[in-house]
């Protein structure tokens, strides 16, 4: 068995279980340790409303993953991993848990990174809806009309018939009614102020890039998948350009997750808060292997030899 590990992103912060971890494990513990005296926030001790804050709420969910992939790895250290991939924030946490990036510097990262994000939202305020059930050739379809043209994009490609949309507020909610009388099943307005993983994020993104180019991004042993492009990474891999274009474009997330089939990937293991990237795998690929891990519990499962 060689699967591969799965981050989540932003808005499983509700799902944390920090201090159990911190308990049971002493290197989750110094994790802990290290986030606190690296940025001032105690992680153990925040109150659910303080989650709210895009700062902490990344550096919350980042911090539970990679403690869970420490535990993980005492765990079960004959399973070899074939691959790391992230939704969004959890491609950072990819970086970490492949060695790309050392945590000290991610922590640092992260911290910049939701800061240009903040600017950017308060600069251009806009919104996400995700639309279930019209299958996303449809929605190409209907984004290439005219009156949409750089008004709304497809943010996240979920899974197949679950689509996320992006763009101005306005534009957005006459766009998904176009979605819904298209066929969609349903419409969700996400909970967010931004437009994320569209072109209204570019002056964030080339913050970051700008940003990024001062740290040091290493080779990692084990494949780490891209949203970007749906490929794993390569030694030639520009990060900073990357991670800026991650911050303005879509997640491929079905086309990244059907690419890590066809390289061999037979397993996906999700490690962090929250089972929606298990969720989303069962519908891309139905009869493969899906493991969730977000608490000591979940780490009594037996996996597959072999």
């Amino acid at each position: 068995m060689m699967p591969a590990i799965l981050f989540p992103g932003q808005g499983t912060q509700n799902d944390i279980r920090s201090t159990e971890l911190a308990a049971a494990d002493r290197d989750a513990a110094k994790l802990y340790e290290l986030v606190a005296d690296q940025t001032g926030l105690d992680l153990l001790s925040l109150r659910s409303d303080q989650l709210q804050s895009t700062h902490a709420a990344q550096l919350a969910i980042v911090t539970f993953s990679l403690a869970i992939w420490q535990i993980w790895r005492k765990v079960y250290p004959d399973v070899s991993v074939g691959a790391f991939a992230g939704f969004s924030l959890g491609e950072y946490t990819a970086l970490a848990a492949s060695g790309i990036l050392q945590v000290p510097d991610l922590i640092t990262l992260l911290a910049r990174r939701a800061e240009f994000m903040q600017e950017a939202v308060n600069t251009t305020p806009g919104g996400m809806t995700a639309l279930i059930g019209l299958d996303i050739v449809r929605i190409r379809q209907i984004l290439a009309e005219e009156r949409w043209a750089d008004r709304v994009w497809i943010a996240n490609e979920n899974a197949p018939g679950q689509t996320v949309i992006a763009g101005y507020q306005t534009d957005l909610a006459l766009c998904a009614e176009t979605m819904r009388k298209a066929g969609a099943r349903r419409i969700i307005p996400l909970d967010v102020q931004g437009a994320f993983h569209t072109p209204l994020m570019r002056p964030a993104a080339e913050k970051l890039r700008q940003t990024a180019r001062s740290f040091v991004f290493r080779e990692p042993g084990t494949s780490v998948y891209l949203n970007l492009t749906a490929e794993p990474a390569n030694p030639s891999t520009d990060w900073p350009r990357t991670l800026a274009g991650q911050m303005c474009s879509p997640i491929r997330w079905t086309d990244e997750v059907c690419r890590m089939q066809r390289d061999g990937i037979r397993q996906f293991c999700e490690l962090g808060p929250g089972q929606v990237l298990t969720g989303l795998v069962r519908r891309i690929l139905p009869d493969a292997g899906k493991y969730s891990f977000s608490s000591l519990a979940d780490l009594e499962q037996r996996l597959p030899s072999g």
